[in-house]
Protein backbone atom coordinates (compact mmCIF):
# COMPACT_ATOMS: atom_id res chain seq x y z
CA UNK A 1 0.00 0.00 0.00
CA UNK A 2 1.20 3.77 -1.11
CA UNK A 3 -0.16 6.40 0.36
CA UNK A 4 0.25 10.08 -1.62
CA UNK A 5 1.02 13.13 0.42
CA UNK A 6 -1.17 15.90 -1.00
CA UNK A 7 -0.71 19.72 0.34
CA UNK A 8 -0.47 20.03 4.35
CA UNK A 9 -3.70 20.09 5.83
CA UNK A 10 -5.13 23.34 7.18
CA UNK A 11 -4.13 24.29 10.55
CA UNK A 12 -6.82 25.17 12.85
CA UNK A 13 -5.54 28.40 14.74
CA UNK A 14 -6.24 29.71 18.55
CA UNK A 15 -8.40 26.61 20.05
CA UNK A 16 -7.49 26.00 23.81
CA UNK A 17 -5.35 23.69 25.28
CA UNK A 18 -6.73 21.28 27.91
CA UNK A 19 -5.17 20.34 31.31
CA UNK A 20 -5.23 16.73 31.73
CA UNK A 21 -2.77 15.41 34.27
CA UNK A 22 0.09 14.20 32.55
CA UNK A 23 1.24 9.92 31.99
CA UNK A 24 -0.56 7.75 29.47
CA UNK A 25 -4.33 7.81 29.23
CA UNK A 26 -5.96 4.78 27.52
CA UNK A 27 -8.00 5.25 24.86
CA UNK A 28 -10.79 3.82 22.63
CA UNK A 29 -10.76 6.74 20.36
CA UNK A 30 -10.35 5.72 16.55
CA UNK A 31 -9.82 8.08 13.37
CA UNK A 32 -12.99 9.94 13.86
CA UNK A 33 -13.11 12.42 16.41
CA UNK A 34 -15.93 13.41 18.63
CA UNK A 35 -13.57 15.32 20.76
CA UNK A 36 -10.77 17.69 19.85
CA UNK A 37 -7.44 15.24 20.80
CA UNK A 38 -5.59 18.11 21.45
CA UNK A 39 -7.63 19.50 24.74
CA UNK A 40 -6.41 16.67 26.25
CA UNK A 41 -2.71 17.02 25.71
CA UNK A 42 -1.30 17.90 29.39
CA UNK A 43 0.62 21.14 27.33
CA UNK A 44 2.56 22.15 24.69
CA UNK A 45 5.12 24.75 24.27
CA UNK A 46 4.43 27.79 21.89
CA UNK A 47 4.53 27.20 18.52
CA UNK A 48 4.06 23.89 18.79
CA UNK A 49 0.02 23.78 18.14
CA UNK A 50 -0.13 23.93 14.85
CA UNK A 51 2.28 21.47 14.49
CA UNK A 52 0.51 18.90 15.97
CA UNK A 53 -2.23 19.62 14.29
CA UNK A 54 -0.84 19.36 10.94
CA UNK A 55 1.13 15.90 12.30
CA UNK A 56 -2.12 14.71 13.16
CA UNK A 57 -3.78 14.90 9.79
CA UNK A 58 -1.25 13.60 7.91
CA UNK A 59 -0.63 10.03 9.92
CA UNK A 60 -4.75 9.09 10.62
CA UNK A 61 -5.17 9.96 6.88
CA UNK A 62 -2.78 6.70 6.55
CA UNK A 63 -4.56 3.24 7.23
CA UNK A 64 -1.11 1.74 7.98
CA UNK A 65 -0.54 4.08 11.47
CA UNK A 66 -2.67 2.27 13.23
CA UNK A 67 -1.83 4.35 16.62
CA UNK A 68 -0.27 7.51 17.40
CA UNK A 69 1.22 9.37 20.69
CA UNK A 70 3.12 12.22 22.14
CA UNK A 71 5.87 11.00 23.95
CA UNK A 72 8.99 12.87 26.03
CA UNK A 73 8.35 15.97 28.49
CA UNK A 74 5.16 16.95 26.78
CA UNK A 75 3.40 13.53 27.68
CA UNK A 76 4.97 13.57 30.75
CA UNK A 77 3.26 16.75 31.52
CA UNK A 78 6.87 18.45 32.41
CA UNK A 79 7.49 20.08 29.89
CA UNK A 80 8.63 23.77 29.27
CA UNK A 81 8.66 26.74 26.66
CA UNK A 82 12.28 25.24 25.50
CA UNK A 83 11.07 21.25 25.24
CA UNK A 84 10.58 19.71 21.65
CA UNK A 85 7.87 17.73 19.92
CA UNK A 86 8.15 13.70 20.05
CA UNK A 87 5.30 11.86 17.71
CA UNK A 88 5.34 8.16 18.07
CA UNK A 89 3.48 5.89 15.70
CA UNK A 90 2.47 2.27 15.49
CA UNK A 91 2.60 1.20 11.91
CA UNK A 92 1.43 -2.33 10.50
CA UNK A 93 4.64 -4.82 10.43
CA UNK A 94 3.67 -5.84 6.57
CA UNK A 95 3.91 -1.99 5.63
CA UNK A 96 6.67 -0.74 7.39
CA UNK A 97 9.24 -1.24 4.49
CA UNK A 98 7.07 0.52 2.42
CA UNK A 99 5.89 3.42 5.04
CA UNK A 100 9.70 3.80 6.22
CA UNK A 101 10.35 4.74 1.98
CA UNK A 102 8.00 7.89 2.28
CA UNK A 103 9.24 9.41 5.26
CA UNK A 104 10.47 12.72 3.19
CA UNK A 105 7.17 13.00 1.80
CA UNK A 106 5.17 12.35 4.67
CA UNK A 107 7.16 14.95 6.46
CA UNK A 108 6.92 17.55 3.42
CA UNK A 109 3.35 17.18 4.26
CA UNK A 110 2.99 17.85 7.55
CA UNK A 111 5.77 20.73 7.53
CA UNK A 112 8.73 22.34 5.30
CA UNK A 113 12.22 21.73 7.14
CA UNK A 114 15.53 23.25 7.37
CA UNK A 115 17.06 19.89 8.81
CA UNK A 116 15.60 16.56 8.13
CA UNK A 117 17.19 13.13 8.09
CA UNK A 118 15.87 9.47 8.57
CA UNK A 119 17.09 8.11 12.24
CA UNK A 120 17.62 4.54 13.93
CA UNK A 121 17.10 2.49 10.62
CA UNK A 122 14.74 2.76 7.35
CA UNK A 123 11.69 2.19 9.49
CA UNK A 124 10.33 6.07 8.60
CA UNK A 125 11.32 7.38 11.86
CA UNK A 126 13.52 11.38 11.41
CA UNK A 127 14.91 14.02 13.31
CA UNK A 128 14.15 17.26 11.55
CA UNK A 129 14.05 21.30 12.56
CA UNK A 130 11.45 23.38 11.10
CA UNK A 131 11.70 27.11 9.97
CA UNK A 132 10.88 28.81 12.77
CA UNK A 133 13.07 26.31 14.77
CA UNK A 134 10.52 23.76 16.21
CA UNK A 135 12.24 20.75 16.67
CA UNK A 136 10.54 17.75 15.87
CA UNK A 137 11.34 14.32 16.05
CA UNK A 138 9.24 10.85 14.79
CA UNK A 139 9.84 7.44 16.28
CA UNK A 140 7.91 4.67 14.15
CA UNK A 141 7.59 1.28 15.54
CA UNK A 142 5.95 -2.25 14.51
CA UNK A 143 2.72 -3.09 15.92
CA UNK A 144 4.06 -5.98 16.92
CA UNK A 145 6.45 -4.41 19.05
CA UNK A 146 3.75 -1.75 21.04
CA UNK A 147 3.79 -4.03 24.02
CA UNK A 148 7.18 -4.59 24.24
CA UNK A 149 8.11 -1.15 23.93
CA UNK A 150 10.96 0.53 26.16
CA UNK A 151 9.23 4.11 25.20
CA UNK A 152 6.42 3.92 27.80
CA UNK A 153 5.90 7.66 28.97
CA UNK A 154 3.36 8.66 26.00
CA UNK A 155 -0.29 10.53 25.93
CA UNK A 156 -2.24 8.98 23.19
CA UNK A 157 -3.41 10.85 20.23
CA UNK A 158 -5.78 8.15 18.11
CA UNK A 159 -5.69 4.62 18.36
CA UNK A 160 -7.73 2.54 15.79
CA UNK A 161 -6.80 -0.64 17.35
CA UNK A 162 -7.00 -0.08 21.55
CA UNK A 163 -2.71 -0.15 20.96
CA UNK A 164 -2.81 1.98 24.06
CA UNK A 165 -4.02 -0.24 26.60
CA UNK A 166 -1.06 -2.57 25.49
CA UNK A 167 1.29 -0.06 25.73
CA UNK A 168 3.73 -1.01 29.19
CA UNK A 169 3.60 1.20 32.09
CA UNK A 170 5.95 3.72 33.24
CA UNK A 171 8.44 1.95 35.42
CA UNK A 172 9.08 3.46 39.14
CA UNK A 173 12.64 5.16 39.70
CA UNK A 174 14.58 2.31 41.19
CA UNK A 175 16.47 2.87 44.35
CA UNK A 176 20.26 3.48 44.68
CA UNK A 177 21.70 0.15 42.48
CA UNK A 178 25.41 -0.89 44.43
CA UNK A 179 25.80 -2.65 41.25
CA UNK A 180 25.68 0.05 39.71
CA UNK A 181 27.54 2.35 41.55
CA UNK A 182 30.78 -0.65 41.45
CA UNK A 183 30.18 -0.60 37.59
CA UNK A 184 31.00 3.49 38.03
CA UNK A 185 33.94 2.76 40.06
CA UNK A 186 35.12 -0.74 37.63
CA UNK A 187 34.95 2.46 34.70
CA UNK A 188 36.64 5.24 36.57
CA UNK A 189 39.34 2.55 37.77
CA UNK A 190 40.03 1.92 34.14
CA UNK A 191 40.12 5.70 32.65
CA UNK A 192 42.52 6.51 35.10
CA UNK A 193 44.19 3.70 34.34
CA UNK A 194 44.26 4.97 30.62
CA UNK A 195 45.36 8.58 32.02
CA UNK A 196 48.89 8.09 32.38
CA UNK A 197 49.39 7.39 28.72
CA UNK A 198 47.44 10.04 27.64
CA UNK A 199 48.31 13.21 26.28
CA UNK A 200 46.55 16.14 25.10
CA UNK A 201 43.20 15.55 23.13
CA UNK A 202 43.00 11.97 24.92
CA UNK A 203 43.69 13.85 28.25
CA UNK A 204 40.37 15.87 27.50
CA UNK A 205 38.71 13.21 26.85
CA UNK A 206 39.52 10.92 30.09
CA UNK A 207 38.59 14.03 31.89
CA UNK A 208 35.42 14.62 30.60
CA UNK A 209 34.79 10.67 31.22
CA UNK A 210 35.48 11.01 34.80
CA UNK A 211 33.52 13.93 35.37
CA UNK A 212 30.38 11.99 33.18
CA UNK A 213 31.25 9.13 36.02
CA UNK A 214 30.91 11.80 38.96
CA UNK A 215 27.60 13.12 37.43
CA UNK A 216 26.23 9.58 36.80
CA UNK A 217 27.73 8.39 40.48
CA UNK A 218 25.84 11.71 42.02
CA UNK A 219 22.82 10.84 40.60
CA UNK A 220 22.57 7.27 41.03
CA UNK A 221 23.06 7.98 45.27
CA UNK A 222 19.95 10.61 44.31
CA UNK A 223 17.57 7.95 43.32
CA UNK A 224 14.79 7.63 43.36
CA UNK A 225 13.71 10.38 41.14
CA UNK A 226 11.58 11.64 38.80
CA UNK A 227 11.68 10.50 35.42
CA UNK A 228 12.78 13.34 33.48
CA UNK A 229 14.70 13.83 29.98
CA UNK A 230 18.65 14.07 29.42
CA UNK A 231 18.86 17.85 28.90
CA UNK A 232 17.20 18.45 32.15
CA UNK A 233 21.15 17.97 33.56
CA UNK A 234 21.18 19.64 36.65
CA UNK A 235 18.00 18.85 38.29
CA UNK A 236 18.74 15.60 39.06
CA UNK A 237 21.80 16.94 41.32
CA UNK A 238 20.97 18.25 45.00
CA UNK A 239 22.54 22.13 45.22
CA UNK A 240 25.02 21.05 46.68
CA UNK A 241 26.10 18.42 44.25
CA UNK A 242 25.53 21.24 41.72
CA UNK A 243 27.82 24.00 43.51
CA UNK A 244 30.51 21.45 43.46
CA UNK A 245 30.15 20.14 39.67
CA UNK A 246 30.21 24.16 38.59
CA UNK A 247 33.93 24.12 40.63
CA UNK A 248 35.42 21.57 38.52
CA UNK A 249 37.56 22.00 35.97
CA UNK A 250 36.93 20.62 32.09
CA UNK A 251 40.55 20.20 31.34
CA UNK A 252 42.44 18.47 34.69
CA UNK A 253 41.26 15.17 36.02
CA UNK A 254 42.62 15.19 39.59
CA UNK A 255 40.16 17.55 40.78
CA UNK A 256 36.88 15.19 39.34
CA UNK A 257 38.89 11.94 40.71
CA UNK A 258 39.20 13.78 43.98
CA UNK A 259 35.48 13.96 44.52
CA UNK A 260 34.96 10.61 43.05
CA UNK A 261 37.18 9.06 45.90
CA UNK A 262 35.25 11.47 48.35
CA UNK A 263 32.02 10.30 46.95
CA UNK A 264 32.34 6.30 46.23
CA UNK A 265 35.76 5.65 48.47
CA UNK A 266 39.43 5.85 47.37
CA UNK A 267 39.04 4.42 43.38
CA UNK A 268 42.37 1.69 42.70
CA UNK A 269 43.90 2.27 39.24
CA UNK A 270 43.60 -0.85 37.36
CA UNK A 271 46.77 -2.96 36.67
CA UNK A 272 45.94 -3.59 32.77
CA UNK A 273 45.85 -0.79 30.88
CA UNK A 274 42.20 -1.77 29.27
CA UNK A 275 40.40 -0.72 25.86
CA UNK A 276 40.81 2.68 25.03
CA UNK A 277 37.38 2.82 24.56
CA UNK A 278 36.55 3.04 28.31
CA UNK A 279 38.16 6.41 28.29
CA UNK A 280 35.32 8.05 25.85
CA UNK A 281 31.60 8.49 27.09
CA UNK A 282 30.44 7.90 23.33
CA UNK A 283 31.83 5.34 20.84
CA UNK A 284 33.40 7.05 17.83
CA UNK A 285 31.67 7.11 14.90
CA UNK A 286 28.08 7.64 16.17
CA UNK A 287 25.69 10.47 16.06
CA UNK A 288 22.25 10.32 16.65
CA UNK A 289 20.46 7.25 15.64
CA UNK A 290 23.68 7.19 12.94
CA UNK A 291 26.86 5.43 12.02
CA UNK A 292 29.20 7.56 10.44
CA UNK A 293 31.31 5.37 8.87
CA UNK A 294 28.53 3.55 6.69
CA UNK A 295 28.15 6.72 4.75
CA UNK A 296 30.15 8.46 2.24
CA UNK A 297 33.05 10.91 3.13
CA UNK A 298 30.48 13.95 1.31
CA UNK A 299 28.09 12.35 3.56
CA UNK A 300 29.27 12.35 6.54
CA UNK A 301 30.51 16.09 6.38
CA UNK A 302 26.76 16.80 5.66
CA UNK A 303 25.49 14.89 8.57
CA UNK A 304 28.01 16.52 10.75
CA UNK A 305 27.54 19.62 10.02
CA UNK A 306 23.91 19.33 10.27
CA UNK A 307 23.95 17.73 13.73
CA UNK A 308 26.43 20.78 14.71
CA UNK A 309 24.18 23.24 14.11
CA UNK A 310 21.27 20.58 15.57
CA UNK A 311 23.28 20.20 19.30
CA UNK A 312 23.95 24.07 19.06
CA UNK A 313 20.79 25.52 18.80
CA UNK A 314 20.28 23.38 22.05
CA UNK A 315 22.05 26.90 23.48
CA UNK A 316 18.74 27.85 23.44
CA UNK A 317 17.05 25.12 25.63
CA UNK A 318 20.86 26.04 27.95
CA UNK A 319 19.83 29.52 27.87
CA UNK A 320 16.05 29.06 28.91
CA UNK A 321 16.71 26.92 31.83
CA UNK A 322 19.67 28.55 33.00
CA UNK A 323 21.62 25.33 32.97
CA UNK A 324 25.07 25.78 33.19
CA UNK A 325 26.31 22.29 33.77
CA UNK A 326 23.88 21.57 30.44
CA UNK A 327 26.08 24.40 28.49
CA UNK A 328 29.41 22.61 29.74
CA UNK A 329 28.17 19.35 28.20
CA UNK A 330 27.10 20.89 25.12
CA UNK A 331 30.92 22.42 24.80
CA UNK A 332 32.16 19.35 24.84
CA UNK A 333 29.78 17.86 22.01
CA UNK A 334 30.73 20.52 19.73
CA UNK A 335 33.86 19.58 20.14
CA UNK A 336 33.32 16.22 19.62
CA UNK A 337 31.74 16.49 16.40
CA UNK A 338 34.59 19.16 14.86
CA UNK A 339 36.86 16.07 16.14
CA UNK A 340 34.47 13.58 14.01
CA UNK A 341 34.71 15.68 10.94
CA UNK A 342 38.59 15.92 10.95
CA UNK A 343 38.17 12.05 11.08
CA UNK A 344 35.86 11.81 7.98
CA UNK A 345 38.52 13.98 5.81
CA UNK A 346 41.27 11.24 6.93
CA UNK A 347 38.82 7.81 6.23
CA UNK A 348 38.96 7.15 10.69
CA UNK A 349 42.52 4.82 10.45
CA UNK A 350 42.10 2.66 13.92
CA UNK A 351 43.24 3.04 17.17
CA UNK A 352 44.91 0.62 18.92
CA UNK A 353 46.99 2.43 21.49
CA UNK A 354 46.61 5.80 23.16
CA UNK A 355 49.43 7.33 21.21
CA UNK A 356 48.12 6.62 17.82
CA UNK A 357 44.79 7.98 18.41
CA UNK A 358 46.37 10.77 19.37
CA UNK A 359 48.66 10.90 15.82
CA UNK A 360 45.55 10.53 13.71
CA UNK A 361 45.23 14.30 13.23
CA UNK A 362 47.78 16.09 11.71
CA UNK A 363 49.60 18.35 14.01
CA UNK A 364 47.46 21.48 12.71
CA UNK A 365 44.68 19.91 13.47
CA UNK A 366 45.52 18.78 16.76
CA UNK A 367 46.43 22.10 17.76
CA UNK A 368 43.26 23.37 16.40
CA UNK A 369 41.06 21.14 18.54
CA UNK A 370 43.71 21.70 21.82
CA UNK A 371 42.72 25.47 21.74
CA UNK A 372 39.42 25.38 21.53
CA UNK A 373 37.47 26.25 25.04
CA UNK A 374 36.52 23.25 27.22
CA UNK A 375 33.85 25.04 29.11
CA UNK A 376 33.26 26.43 32.15
CA UNK A 377 29.86 26.60 34.00
CA UNK A 378 28.50 30.71 34.12
CA UNK A 379 26.37 31.90 31.37
CA UNK A 380 28.88 34.11 29.36
CA UNK A 381 31.22 31.78 29.09
CA UNK A 382 29.00 28.99 27.96
CA UNK A 383 27.82 31.59 25.33
CA UNK A 384 31.13 32.59 24.47
CA UNK A 385 32.26 29.02 24.12
CA UNK A 386 29.74 27.81 21.76
CA UNK A 387 30.51 30.48 19.44
CA UNK A 388 33.90 29.94 19.34
CA UNK A 389 33.59 26.22 18.40
CA UNK A 390 31.03 27.00 16.06
CA UNK A 391 32.97 29.44 14.21
CA UNK A 392 35.88 27.34 13.54
CA UNK A 393 33.47 24.37 12.55
CA UNK A 394 31.68 26.72 10.74
CA UNK A 395 35.31 27.48 8.68
CA UNK A 396 36.30 23.72 8.52
CA UNK A 397 32.58 22.78 7.20
CA UNK A 398 32.10 25.24 4.63
CA UNK A 399 35.30 24.68 2.91
CA UNK A 400 35.11 20.80 2.43
CA UNK A 401 30.75 21.51 1.59
CA UNK A 402 30.70 24.69 -0.44
CA UNK A 403 27.32 25.44 -1.43
CA UNK A 404 26.19 21.96 0.06
CA UNK A 405 26.65 23.70 3.32
CA UNK A 406 23.14 23.98 5.64
CA UNK A 407 23.34 27.58 5.06
CA UNK A 408 19.25 27.68 5.71
CA UNK A 409 20.13 25.82 9.13
CA UNK A 410 22.34 28.00 9.92
CA UNK A 411 20.75 30.75 10.17
CA UNK A 412 17.55 29.58 11.22
CA UNK A 413 19.81 28.57 14.61
CA UNK A 414 21.21 31.74 14.48
CA UNK A 415 17.86 33.75 14.70
CA UNK A 416 16.57 31.82 17.01
CA UNK A 417 20.13 32.07 19.38
CA UNK A 418 20.03 35.84 19.28
CA UNK A 419 16.67 35.96 20.26
CA UNK A 420 16.70 33.60 23.55
CA UNK A 421 19.91 35.58 24.04
CA UNK A 422 18.29 38.34 24.08
CA UNK A 423 20.44 40.03 21.33
CA UNK A 424 19.81 42.41 17.92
Amino acid sequence: MKVRYGPRAAVCEGLGRGVAPAGRVASDRDSIHEIDPLTEVPWLPPGYEPLLRSTLAVLEADERVRAAWIHGSIARGDADEASDLDVMTAVVDSELQDFGKEWRSRLSAITPTVMARQSFGTNGSWLSITPGALRFDHWVEPVSQVANSSVRDRHVLFDRDQLDKTVPLPLESPPTSILKLNELRAWASDCLALQPHSRGLLSLECTHTLRWILYMAMVELNRPLPTTGLKQWSRKLTDAQRTVFESLPTDDPDPTRAELDDLLGPIEVADARPDLGRALVAPEGYIRGLFLPDLSRDEQFQRLSEEFLALHLYLTVILHREDWLLGVEGVYSLRRLLHEFFLAGINRPSTPDALSWEQRLDPSRRAELMSLPTGSAAKDAVIHDHRVIKEVFTRVARSELGDQYPTELEQVVEAHIREAAMEP
